[in-house]
């Protein structure tokens, strides 16, 4: 196994460090550029939120990214030291009444790139994303699975 770990002050512009890690790593990891624009954003996003939501942009906290790399599968890895939050209360954005608002998409473009989206909470917010590599032969010309 292949592990980056990233440790970040919590300023908005380290988004792009980790936009071009991430790219890094699934290109080492072999997924397609389809999958690694789709990836980048799910990683991005929660990044996002580590720094902008738990770390509320404090420099002094550190928001950690931690890619491990396998021969079937990528996991990534992202902590802040914020209070945490309850994932059951974050609004659906597909429901009529959260259309116009911003909420609850991160959390939701996650849940819809990568196969597996998990939260901890301990210490602060830890996700666990995961997206296994595709067989040869199993994407489509755009790079969906078929």
């Amino acid at each position: 196994m292949r592990k980056v770990h990233l440790s970040l002050a919590s300023e908005y512009d380290n988004i792009d460090l980790v936009d071009s890690v991430t790219e890094a790593c699934l290109r080492f990891a072999g997924f397609d550029e389809t999958l690694t624009e789709h990836m980048t954003l799910a990683i991005r996003e929660a990044a996002a939120n580590a720094i902008k939501h738990g770390n509320r942009q404090q420099p002094e906290k550190i928001a950690e990214v931690v890619f491990e790399i396998d021969d079937e599968t990528i996991t990534v890895h992202i902590r802040d030291q914020g209070e945490g939050f309850e994932v059951e209360e974050v609004p659906d954005p597909l429901a009529p009444e959260n259309i116009l608002k911003g909420a609850g998409r991160g959390i939701f473009l996650m849940r819809q790139l990568m196969d597996e989206v998990s939260f901890a909470f301990d210490g602060g917010t830890h996700v666990t994303m995961r997206k296994e590599r595709p067989v040869a032969g199993d994407q489509d010309e755009a790079g969906e699975e078929e």
